[in-house]
């Protein structure tokens, strides 16, 4: 009965001598970039010359792009933690996924930095 209620990935020691709780923080650290990326583009915001309007437009077009790749990243990487700690294997093709979210979160950023010239 009381089976059903394990919480993986952190019922699992992966790495010997290394706290179970260690293991899957890269997983969820990953998001936390995409604050960064935000901040980034808000100062590119604001140091523009362009109109009002279209810093308006950059701010909630990147904010929702970025907050949405942030959003795939953190289910990513919750996936990710999972099956590590299920499986045990296949850290690096999960920080790989990991990785292509977060593409998509530094392609808006970039994408309307330069837009913003």
């Amino acid at each position: 009965m009381l089976q059903q209620f394990r919480l993986p990935p952190w019922d699992l020691p992966l790495v010997p001598g290394l706290p179970e709780w260690e293991q899957s923080e890269p997983f969820a650290g990953a998001p936390l970039t995409q604050t960064i990326y935000g901040l980034i583009l808000m100062n590119a915001i604001l140091a523009s010359s362009v109109a009002p309007v279209a810093k308006m437009a950059a701010g909630i077009f990147g904010g929702a792009g970025i907050g949405f790749s942030a959003l795939a990243q953190g289910r990513a990487g919750a996936s990710a933690a999972d099956a590590l700690g299920e499986t045990g294997k296949g850290f690096v093709n999960y920080l790989m996924v990991i990785g292509i979210v977060e593409t998509v979160a530094l392609f808006v950023m970039v994408f309307l930095m330069s837009t913003l010239r």
